[in-house]
């Protein structure tokens, strides 16, 4: 089997800006267009995650299924300032918000070819989703964030590339790269929910955030866009992982795994981390929808409550699960 190469997640940190080529025929025509090596931007959020836009819109994935036959389809840039852990808060703030928008062919073409630029904000492309985040966190990028390429960012002065991130994957790492991935199927829902919302309420509804911003201005489609969750499976996203990998949730299963101790206590680490981060980002989200609920009571507003509050609990369960297997381990 050729040998392939993945990033690796270790010497990355959150606010890197990853570019990547492929040798398919979209990416090779990018590349010639924009004279450049790369044909795609990410925003890596931490955690093995990443967000991009491409053409199935803003999603976030798993950057341990991103594999590439050489080292040189991948470059990581970093932001050259001191307080860059505090942009790269703001920026992947940014990028969170725009998950679901819709991409842009015209745009992404408008970044070549002028008279193709409509002004059309409330679609991404890849290279824009980047360099907005950085201008929203108070960092200019390139000179025009709305129309830029993956080029203009890689020859950015504001960034610097992070050398050897690039590493063959074993083959256990190039296995589960292939295997099913259930960011798949998140995809799909979100984007048929938006879908569902914008037919239902007529307005070009993109991101999560604006059904909740049309839900408040449209009382009248309150019931409707609810039902119209409710039906789409987003409420039942959380259930592919608790089914797929139970062993996060229960100690006893952790610890039986086929794994030495030293791995098992660097895993339950590492969730400690990735647990505790979520639960912050769903308490955030609970207390959003609390309060507009407070103030303009909506039946979307408190099924969506309901969904964060489940999620800090299962993610707090996650977490005393990591912790009980540090403690079993470790003896403290």
């Amino acid at each position: 089997m050729a040998t392939q190469y993945l990033i690796d997640m270790t010497l990355l940190e959150e606010g890197d800006i990853i570019l990547t080529s492929v040798g398919e025929l979209p990416s090779v025509g990018v590349r010639t267009a924009t004279k450049s090596d790369y044909s795609h931007a990410m925003l890596y959020v931490g955690v093995g995650s990443y967000i991009h836009s491409d053409l199935t819109g803003v999603h976030a994935d798993n950057l341990q299924r991103l594999l590439f036959d050489s080292p040189s389809r991948a470059a990581v840039l970093r932001l050259r300032r001191s307080d860059r852990d505090s942009v790269a808060r703001d920026a992947i703030v940014y990028a969170r918000r725009m998950v679901g928008t819709q991409y842009s062919r015209r745009e992404a073409a408008g970044t070549i070819v002028q008279k193709l630029r409509s002004g059309t904000v409330n679609r991404q492309f890849c290279s824009r989703l980047v360099a907005q985040a950085f201008t929203e966190a108070g960092v200019q990028l390139v000179a025009d964030e709305n129309y830029c390429t993956p080029q203009d960012i890689y020859a950015s002065d504001a960034l610097f590339e992070v050398a050897d991130c690039v590493r063959e994957a074993s083959l256990e790492e190039s296995n589960f790269a292939k295997d099913t991935n259930p960011l798949m199927e998140q995809r799909r829902i979100t984007n048929a929910f938006l879908q569902d919302v914008r037919t239902i309420s007529g307005r070009d509804v993109q991101q999560h955030e604006q059904v909740a911003q049309c839900v408040l201005d449209y009382p009248q489609h309150d019931n409707a866009i609810t039902q119209a969750l409710q039906r789409s499976g987003y409420l039942e996203i959380w259930r592919f992982d608790v089914e797929k990998n139970p062993w996060r949730y229960d100690a006893e299963i952790f610890l039986n795994q086929a794994a030495d101790a030293q791995d098992l206590v660097a895993i339950a680490r590492s969730e400690i981390q990735s647990a505790t981060e979520m639960i912050l980002r769903f308490e955030f989200m609970l207390n959003q929808y609390d309060e507009i609920n407070g103030k303009f009571p909506r039946r979307y507003f408190q099924v969506e409550r309901g969904l964060y509050a489940l999620l800090v609990d299962l993610h707090s369960k996650r977490r005393e699960a990591a912790r009980m297997v540090v403690s079993a381990l470790e003896g403290g």
